[in-house]
């Protein structure tokens, strides 16, 4: 039996193992970013933690339904994967989790929500572009490279949601901690004081 032969015939269980080692980097390399899951955007992650994770492991049926599904999903799993270990080190080994967080609010502060979302979109159309060219060109019988294409476009939406919801968040915490500063407690011990003002 050939390498190719045998490849084709456990297509599914290859999928399905790829789709495993996104989800176990995306989970580890969040982990490694994100202790306390502060920069998490994914809300449901950052209320539930790890207890929400095995839910993700779900899609590793997906090859088994079908193949072509399965490299829509496999697409955007893997490219999340690879953004997250991206980050790890400049989080981890440069800001810290802490004191990324606070510069990212502050960047947030300095940011307009519509210039924000226009260059968030202007960055998913290059994703989408590429996206488009493969679907065009796909002639095998398969579609395989639709199936690329679909995952692309999922990853580029996917991405930008999650862009979205993460800034809107830290508005948030941005307008909070100016809130706190303004007025702090007077229950606070004066060094605490002290502290929330710094």
């Amino acid at each position: 039996m050939q390498i190719t032969d045998l490849i084709d015939n456990n297509l599914a269980h290859i999928f399905a193992l790829i789709i495993f080692m996104a989800r176990v980097g995306d989970i580890a390399s969040t982990y490694m970013m994100t202790p306390t899951l502060k920069l998490e955007l994914n809300p449901f992650a950052r209320k539930f933690g790890m207890k929400f994770a095995p839910v993700g492991f779900l899609f590793c049926l997906v090859p088994y339904w079908k193949l072509g599904d399965a490299i829509q999903v496999m697409v955007p799993l893997v490219l999340i994967s690879a953004d997250n270990f991206a980050s790890v080190v400049g989080v981890r080994k440069g800001w810290g989790e802490e004191d990324y967080l606070k510069g990212a609010i502050e960047r947030n502060r300095r940011q307009k929500p519509a210039e924000y979302i226009l260059f968030g979109v202007a960055s998913r159309l290059h994703w989408i572009v590429l996206a488009i060219i493969l679907g065009y060109f796909d002639t095998s019988e398969t579609l395989i490279a639709s199936d690329f294409a679909i995952g692309l476009v999922m990853y580029a939406f996917i991405t930008w949601a999650a862009d979205l919801m993460g800034f809107f968040r830290l508005r948030r915490l941005g307008s909070e901690t100016a809130s706190t500063i303004s007025r702090p407690n007077v229950s606070l011990a004066p060094q605490e004081i002290r502290r929330s003002n710094a």
